[in-house]
């Protein structure tokens, strides 16, 4: 072999082997992102897959065991028209959750219907934007 042809299998091998790692990483941490609504629909060929579920908290479902510690809360679609779904996070509680304008639940949908989150992200109302004045 010369050392162009050399090369250039080397190269090829290289950029495989790159290609093939990166694939595989990529494959095991891949998470869909769901809404409430979407979700409902589709309960049963969701459970126990890796998801996120986007919505907003249901006033008053906010529990809280410190012992355990144990919080579990419900999800509504956009505008609170759909139903909920419950979800479960062990760990410590946001100290904003009440606030927060939406949630995002990364977890698995168990038997139950219930959102087993792993995972907590808040999304809270700007404290930057200006207050809207009535008319």
């Amino acid at each position: 072999m010369t050392k162009k042809t050399r090369l250039i299998v080397g190269v090829v091998v290289v950029v495989a082997a790159i290609a093939f790692l990166m694939l595989t990483a990529f494959s095991g941490n891949t998470m869909y992102y769901y809404k409430v609504d979407e979700v409902l629909g589709k309960q049963a060929e969701l459970q126990n897959k890796p998801i996120r579920l986007q919505g907003a908290v249901v006033p008053g479902s906010v529990r809280f065991d410190i012992k355990a510690p144990l919080l579990t809360f419900k999800l509504q679609g956009e505008g609170g028209k759909s139903d909920s779904i419950p979800v479960e996070y062990r760990g410590v509680k946001p100290d904003n959750l009440e606030q927060a304008t939406a949630v995002i639940a990364e977890g698995r949908l168990n038997g139950s219907g219930v959102m087993q989150a792993s995972k907590l992200l808040l999304q809270c109302p700007s404290k930057y934007q200006s207050e809207k004045k009535g008319p």
